[in-house]
């Protein structure tokens, strides 16, 4: 007959009847299979990631041996381009001043007086370009008698040609690469000059002609 407690449940079992305790499921399970293709991922992984690597650095390589040569090249072709302009620009006031002095030959001083004015802005544009220090002392000395100039040339004074033939003078010998190279005198104004017959005082006597006899 079964026992049972106070409540009317069954009695547990003594220890002693033979029968064990269900054990810990958990512990009888046998551990979960390991992959064997991990390892090989893995290597396939590294291998992908370095082929990455190598195919970047490989492009980087080509693009900077194909873009480094043309950049260069580039940049030279704009600086060159920029010493053409400022040649050009030298040359064209040059040619202004040049047409000016024209214009008072001709006695079209209000004519003249324009083009020495573009003259005078154009130099203005060029005293922070020029590479030569001895060339923007020039370009400083023309630019500081912009108004005594405009002024002769806006009252028509003939005595203005001169000062235009020695800016011009002045600023072909100073800008211009032949004006460099060989140098030139300075034109002399009209009252600077020397006159008719002046010279040293120890001159060569004329010598006698042939056929006549001294008195």
């Amino acid at each position: 007959m079964d026992e049972r407690d106070e409540f009317g449940a069954p009695a547990p079992e003594a220890s002693g009847s033979g029968h064990a305790p269900p054990a810990d499921a958990s512990a009888e399970r046998p551990p979960p299979p390991q992959d064997e293709r991990a390892p090989a991922r893995r290597g396939r992984g590294r291998d992908v990631v370095r082929t990455v690597l190598i195919a970047i650095a490989a492009f980087a390589v080509g693009f900077a041996t194909g873009f480094l040569p043309q950049w260069q090249k580039a940049r030279d072709l704009s600086t060159e381009l920029a010493g053409v302009r400022y040649d050009l620009e030298i040359s064209r006031l040059q040619s202004t001043l040049g047409a000016a002095l024209a214009e008072v030959d001709r006695g079209n001083y209000e004519r003249a007086r324009q083009l020495t004015s573009v003259f005078y802005v154009g130099l203005d544009g060029l005293q922070d370009r020029v590479p030569d220090a001895a060339q923007s002392a020039v370009i400083a000395d023309l630019s500081g008698g912009r108004d005594e100039v405009i002024t002769l040339l806006s009252r028509a004074v003939p005595e203005v040609r001169s000062r235009l033939a020695i800016m011009y003078t002045r600023y072909f010998t100073a800008m211009e690469p032949l004006g460099r190279q060989y140098g030139g005198a300075m034109t002399t104004s009209p009252e600077d000059a020397p006159g008719p017959g002046a010279g040293s005082s120890d001159a060569a006597e004329p010598e006698p002609q042939p056929g006549r006899s001294g008195s």
